[in-house]
């Protein structure tokens, strides 16, 4: 189902269904939605700082929209790149080279 509602805040193909939440077309139960602002270590060791999440207009999957933090001490985002992940990556553990698996990104 591709959501072409015209509503911003009250978007039809987002609805619950028993227990488990339906936001589009994914199941986010169990799944963590980081929260604005919140800052994030990639299992590279990058710090990254969220800015938001976003419903995909074309799939109608959710989106997180973050940014990396080069200065931690200052917050200070040098390179105004901004990042898309969707949000069941954000939530993939990785395979690390000796065979241990790490979560993609942890809460700082």
């Amino acid at each position: 189902m591709i959501c072409n509602d015209p509503d911003p805040i009250i978007c039809k193909c987002c609805t619950q269904q028993g227990k488990g939440v339906i936001v589009g077309n994914e199941d986010v139960d169990g799944l963590t939605i980081p929260t604005p602002e919140s800052r994030w270590k990639h299992f590279k060791g990058n710090i990254y700082e969220v800015d938001m999440v976003a419903l995909c207009s074309d799939t109608c999957t959710l989106k997180v929209i973050y940014h990396e933090i080069i200065d931690v001490e200052n917050s200070t985002c040098l390179s105004h790149v901004f990042w898309s992940r969707s949000l069941k990556e954000w939530n993939q553990e990785v395979d690390l080279p000796d065979g241990t698996r790490i979560a993609r990104f942890s809460p700082m």
